[in-house]
């Protein structure tokens, strides 16, 4: 669920729908991977969303006729209908048409910035984002170990070569989901 808290922002509420007392899979991981692959969900929409809030408040539409600025057969549609009707009655602050939506971003890289909307402000992928850092070291340190190893000949040869590629692999794939949590693109034709 994605719910609107001040003009321009929204926050994530993300419900594991296992089995009660089990737990589904998102229990199981880390909370910053289930946030890493959250991003990578909301990333598909974002930029439209971003956008399409803005065409809104736009003339001829109008945020005070929401209901009929767009064209929502769907039966999905329903939902979105029913909680924007919920907002307009209970005065929420965040789709009242009198407030001004925060300055759209120069870029997309502005749009997309993982590290300043999310990174910086959730302790657990803070935490992992530091943390990959210092295993970033230890991949690469063991691979050196395996390299100098290998360069002396102490040991099966063809073990301290699968060691080094697995810490090339190891720092490349660490690099990767470092980089994922400061800046990623969506590209939608690549979907």
């Amino acid at each position: 669920v994605c719910v609107p808290v001040a003009p321009g922002r929204s926050r994530l509420i993300l419900i594991d729908a296992g089995l009660p007392g089990k737990g589904g899979l998102l229990t199981k991981l880390p909370r910053w991977v289930v946030h890493l692959l959250s991003n990578k969900f909301l990333d598909s929409d974002l930029a439209f969303l971003h956008y399409q809030e803005r065409r809104l408040r736009q003339a001829p539409y109008s945020a005070e006729r929401w209901n009929s600025a767009y064209y929502m057969p769907g039966e999905c549609d329903r939902a979105i209908g029913a909680l924007r009707r919920w907002l307009q009655q209970e005065g929420a602050r965040c789709v009242d048409p009198t407030l001004t939506l925060p300055p759209s971003p120069s870029s997309r890289e502005e749009l997309l910035d993982r590290f300043e909307q999310h990174t910086t402000h959730c302790v657990h992928c803070r935490q992992a984002y530091n943390d990959m850092e210092t295993w970033q070291r230890g991949v690469g340190a063991a691979g050196l170990v395996a390299l100098i190893l290998d360069r002396l000949s102490l040991g099966p040869t063809p073990l301290w070569l699968f060691g080094e590629i697995l810490a090339v692999g190891g720092v490349l794939a660490i690099q990767e989901l470092r980089q994922q949590m400061i800046f990623k693109d969506y590209e939608h034709y690549k979907t």
